[in-house]
């Protein structure tokens, strides 16, 4: 018994210390000069992140997220793969602009802004060229795709007072027309890609999904007077 009051004890200070603490902004935690009203608080702005999933594919990517109040918001993410190891036939290149809106759920009086659940609209478009060495055998696709429209959902957890982890995943329509190509080494013009039939072009189109997320991102907070 006694165990067990000790072991509620625990969790209860642990609760009540670090959780109430998280819901503080950085702004008000470092304060360099005196604050003049206690009627005072911090709301998030902006932020910035990156989905660990595609820089695991060496996807590099940059999103950025303005808010439009406590229950909105919208944002841009900027995907820029560019390199190429011609010697093991090897392309990732993608670059692709995304944009989405944004609606938070929840108790937005009492909930951070751009924290919880929510759910949003998304499209976007961008090139692509890859080429997997001997997983394709050499072979590779070049095309571009049109994202005309996707719903998205999500959840973006506080970790810290700026720091915060987002899961989220998108479904949509999206059409693609590409070409297929096979590396040719050797040649006048050294180790080139050549199109065996160019006027046969391919299309994929349909209910795809859009993305797939889990973010880190970094939130920046403004002091506001209430």
């Amino acid at each position: 018994m006694k165990k067990t009051i000790c072991a509620i004890f625990v969790i209860a200070l642990f609760y009540g210390t670090i959780v109430p603490a998280s819901a503080v902004c950085d702004a008000c935690m470092r304060k360099s000069t005196p604050v003049t009203s206690a009627d005072s608080s911090c709301t998030t702005i902006a932020a910035i992140r990156t989905n660990l999933l595609y820089d695991a594919l060496t996807i590099a990517n940059f999103g950025l997220e303005l808010s439009l109040g406590k229950r909105f918001s919208i944002g841009a993410e900027l995907y820029f793969p560019w390199w190429r190891n011609a010697a093991k036939d090897i392309t990732v290149q993608m670059p692709a602009l995304c944009a989405e809106f944004r609606y938070w759920l929840g108790d937005r009086e009492v909930m951070p802004r751009m924290t919880g659940f929510f759910a949003g609209l998304q499209t976007g478009a961008g090139y692509y060229d890859f080429q997997l060495g001997q997983l394709t055998q050499g072979k590779g696709v070049q095309g571009s795709f049109l994202l005309a429209g996707a719903l998205t959902a999500g959840y973006v957890q506080q970790i810290s007072n700026s720091l915060r982890i987002e899961y989220s995943f998108g479904l949509g329509y999206l059409s693609s027309d590409y070409v297929q190509y096979n590396s040719v080494r050797n040649t006048a013009y050294g180790d080139i890609k050549v199109i065996p039939h160019p006027w046969e072009k391919h299309r994929i189109s349909g209910l795809l999904p859009s993305k797939a997320s889990v973010s880190l991102v970094w939130a920046f907070d403004k002091r506001q007077k209430k």
